[in-house]
């Protein structure tokens, strides 16, 4: 199994946000503790299983996965609004599908 196969989503009001990805233990961990950092936090997590169509941002430390999705289509939805919005260039984000 990979080591990003798990993620950790923040919800808010009507959605969620990917904010951490990693393994299953270190997800767990990153919970605990933002949410001893926050208590506000104790009942917003969901810990799961990566989507297979994952997009990356590239980094100077190497990519880093910003979202999951079932179908490339939302994937790419997702990629070219996150283009626009913070003003990247392509070759800055990348789509991958996991295995």
């Amino acid at each position: 199994m990979a080591k990003t196969e798990y993620g950790v989503w923040l919800k808010t009001n009507n959605a969620e946000k990917l904010v951490y990805t990693d393994t299953m233990m270190a997800c767990q961990r990153y919970t605990e503790i933002e949410t001893a950092k926050n208590p506000a936090l104790a009942h917003k997590w969901r810990i799961g299983l990566l989507s297979k169509v994952r997009v990356s941002l590239l980094t100077k430390t190497g990519p880093v996965i910003i979202a999951a999705f079932d179908s490339e289509t939302d994937a790419a939805f997702y990629v070219n609004d996150f283009i626009k919005v913070n003003n990247i260039e392509q070759n800055e984000i990348d789509i991958e599908i996991a295995a």
